[in-house]
């Protein structure tokens, strides 16, 4: 089998895993700023056709270490090139610095962002990032 039977075939399977309502993993990219953060998101699709997130952090500092400022963590949308973005909601870390959220969205193509923030109800991201990822999920 050649190169791209094998890629047409890995994107048929994906399609057809998602379309089952099976649920798909993306692994989530530490910056800089905190190399030992790691993440993922686990993705499904609703009744609705919505994507449900499931995102679990581990090894996030605390806000406040990386400025006194920072309290919270926030998860954002950012679709369109940038043109739209959306506060998705907070991220509560424990003592052992893990934490996770559930989340629901009606966007299938898009970047995820965690950022440190001031509060949870910031209307965009601060540099502070910590985690990145990118949802790219087939049009069912």
């Amino acid at each position: 089998m050649n190169r791209s039977n094998v890629n047409v075939g890995l994107v048929f399977a994906t399609m057809l895993v998602l379309g089952a309502g099976c649920a798909t993993t993306v692994a989530l990219q530490a910056s800089s700023r905190t190399p030992a953060a790691a993440g993922s998101v686990k993705i499904s699709k609703d009744g609705q056709g919505n994507v449900k997130l499931d995102v679990s952090v581990d090894y996030l500092p605390n806000p406040f270490e990386l400025d006194r400022s920072l309290t919270t963590f926030v998860v954002w949308s950012i679709a369109d090139d940038g043109s739209r973005v959306r506060n998705m909601g907070q991220l509560q870390i424990d003592s052992r610095r893990h934490g996770s959220v559930n989340l629901l969205t009606p966007l299938s193509n898009f970047k995820l962002l965690i950022t440190a923030e001031e509060s949870g109800t910031v209307e965009k991201p601060s540099p502070y990032v910590i985690l990145r990822g990118n949802i790219d999920l087939p049009k069912s």
